[in-house]
């Protein structure tokens, strides 16, 4: 058990192997399967300077650091914010400290385009 107390739940999808490839060889959103429910995280939205920085290193599009306990995730995979509904493609999965305390994930939350943006 924890001794972190988390206030979210997320899932963790990861790619299915019969999946569709998008233009960048990477599987679409369509073929993500969950594989683990209910972990309890921490999402946390970064502040403009700590985005800034981050792209200055070389992660272009982050908006959110995820804390958890240490599990199977990957930057390949996905998150899904389970209360909101919300979509995080990852960008780094790290253990912060080497110890196993926790993971730390920065993550970029996938926005869907409305309909009538596309409309022109």
């Amino acid at each position: 058990m924890s001794e972190i107390e988390y206030p979210h739940l997320v899932t963790i999808l990861r790619a299915s192997d019969t999946g569709v490839l998008d233009g960048y060889g990477r599987p679409l959103l369509t073929d993500f399967v969950p594989i683990e429910a209910d972990v309890p995280a921490w999402v946390q939205q970064l502040g403009m300077q700590e985005q800034q920085l981050l792209s200055q290193a070389g992660a272009e599009h982050v908006s959110h650091r995820i804390f958890m306990d240490p599990t199977d995730v990957t930057s390949a995979d996905m998150l899904r914010w389970s209360g909101e509904q919300r979509d995080f493609e990852l960008f780094d999965v790290k253990d912060p400290d080497g110890t196993g305390h926790h993971l730390e994930i920065i993550a970029n939350e996938i926005v869907p385009v409305p309909l009538f943006a596309l409309v022109s």
